[in-house]
């Protein structure tokens, strides 16, 4: 029986999931348990609730995708688990889980970097998401609840951090301003449904430039900005809905002036021809009006993954990594092994180190100069 498929497994943050992708990037099946209920009363994630959550639901879900899928566990050729970055407790869960499973199965595990799977989560394949036009090299811009940065895709094993936010992340930015303005957690989708426009509105908070040029970003003014007009506002609903439109038009009009930035800076000749958004704020539909419509200016494609797989999910982590094994068994064969949490993590470390560098992130196996790596 010819092993064609990848188990994933997510367990970096809040959401509990597991995967079947084939080598093509064709999702067999993607199941996600949010635990967004258990977590909204604190107003934010709690490391030792997730940990928790994990414990209890990874088995289900594992269970649930691989019976959605309708693939016999002979048929996968490999498990591959997020290794980092995220919580420590978190990730262990998924990481004891894909060990004993692999013991069990005699599979190889393979350790994934979390950010590098969402730069290729749009190489998924679903029933209402092909990748027809997408091709290597691309720009991608990942914004998520703890990480904001752009960055140009060489090839599936290959990404060079261009700038990054050097405070806040965007998801966590609009967390705060969401609480600021007496919204419920988690902020994106909340600030997104209680913003509204008007053209009469006096609120204009600037989009955010540094002083120091580059492609960073930075976000913290812009809560200083928001929590200083807010007495402005007072108790008024209209006058916060229009704060939280002028906060989320603030954000999103920085993307947009960054991206702008990147592209400009390349000679005509080098542009790349697609954009991929990806990330859970990238569910943001303002955010994905006002890109697409610079994107166009441009003459470039811009792709954006199914919602569900914009935000955490294991279909991106497994297509992940299909690669890793592809060059791996190429390169010199496969034979399962059985990795410990300490390796696994070290070489987390390590990479996590690797990943500050221009060639950074990349998948937690691999390197700049160095073989692939599976355990």
């Amino acid at each position: 029986m010819a092993r064609s498929y990848i188990l994933g497994i997510e367990s970096s943050c809040d959401e509990s999931a597991a995967a079947i992708v084939g080598f093509d990037g064709e999702v067999k099946s993607s199941v996600i348990y949010s635990q967004l209920a258990e977590h909204a009363p604190f107003g934010g994630v709690v490391p030792e609730i997730a940990a928790r959550a994990h414990l209890d639901k990874l088995p289900h879900v594992i269970r649930q995708s691989l019976g959605e899928s309708h693939i016999n566990r002979q048929e996968l050729a490999a498990i591959a688990v997020t290794q980092g970055p995220g919580l420590g407790g978190a990730l262990l869960c998924g990481l004891h889980m894909a060990q004993a499973l692999a013991f069990a199965w005699d599979l190889p595990v393979i350790g994934i970097d979390h950010l590098h799977a969402h730069l290729l989560s749009p190489w998924l394949k679903t029933a209402t998401h092909r990748p027809h036009r997408l091709a290597y090299p691309y720009l991608a811009l990942l914004v998520s609840g703890g990480h904001s940065a752009f960055y140009q895709v060489t090839n599936q094993a290959e990404a060079r951090l261009l700038g990054q936010t050097r405070d806040d992340a965007v998801g966590e930015a609009f967390d705060k301003a969401a609480k600021t303005l007496g919204l419920p957690y988690p902020g994106g989708p909340a600030i997104a449904s209680f913003a509204q426009q008007d053209p009469g509105c006096s609120f204009r908070f600037s989009p955010v430039r540094l002083k120091s040029g580059g492609f960073d970003l930075s976000f913290s003014g812009l809560k200083t900005a928001l929590i200083q007009a807010l007495p402005t506002a007072g108790h008024d609903e209209q006058g916060r809905r229009h704060l939280a439109w002028a906060f989320q038009e603030a954000i999103v009009r920085t993307l947009r002036d960054k991206l702008s930035d990147i592209v400009n800076s390349l000679e005509p000749a080098f542009r790349p021809q697609h954009v991929a958004l990806v990330g859970g704020v990238a569910a943001n539909t303002r955010l994905r009006e006002v890109l697409g419509a610079c994107c166009s200016d441009f003459g470039i494609a811009l792709t954006i993954p199914p919602v569900d797989l914009c935000t955490d999910n294991a279909a991106m982590i497994a297509y992940a990594g299909t690669g890793i094994y592809r060059s791996a068994a190429a390169n010199r064969g496969l034979t399962p092994q059985r990795p410990t949490t300490a390796t696994m993590l070290d070489a987390y470390t390590r990479d996590k180190e690797r990943s500050r560098g221009p060639t950074g992130p990349l998948s937690a196996q691999t390197g700049a100069n160095t073989e692939p790596r599976v355990r």
